[in-house]
């Protein structure tokens, strides 16, 4: 046979008739409340602008394919691209190692050429 389950002669205090201590209230605020810094979005967020950032967009805005190349409907698959005279001079002097280290990607959403590849690189 089982035996009887006795309750004990008292039950601990719950939790829920305690008081909450001045520590406890602490860990049950949130740590930070919005309503306590109503101008948080309106801080300004400050761009990091570098150097070379200026002078990268400008050189790929140069070499776009949509500034050299003409109508597609007059060339067909093929596809012109004429540079500027002073940039191709500019290139020149550019010695051999410091054009390995300038890589220029371009994109291509629309082409002239059936199954064109997506990017291409080219080393300047």
């Amino acid at each position: 046979m089982r035996e009887k389950i006795v309750p004990p002669n008292q039950a601990a205090e719950s939790a829920r008739e305690k008081p909450l201590s001045s520590e406890e209230k602490q860990l049950k605020k949130p740590s930070w409340d919005p309503s306590e810094h109503p101008d948080y979005n309106e801080l300004p967020v400050a761009e990091k602008n570098y150097g070379y950032q200026e002078d990268m967009e400008q050189l790929v805005k140069a070499l776009s394919v949509d500034t050299y190349t003409k109508d597609v409907s007059e060339l067909g698959y093929s596809m012109h691209i004429k540079l500027p005279r002073d940039l191709l001079d500019e290139l020149e002097k550019i010695s051999d190692t410091e054009r390995t280290k300038g890589v220029v990607a371009h994109y291509y959403a629309q082409s002239v050429v059936p199954n064109p590849p997506t990017e291409y690189l080219v080393v300047l």
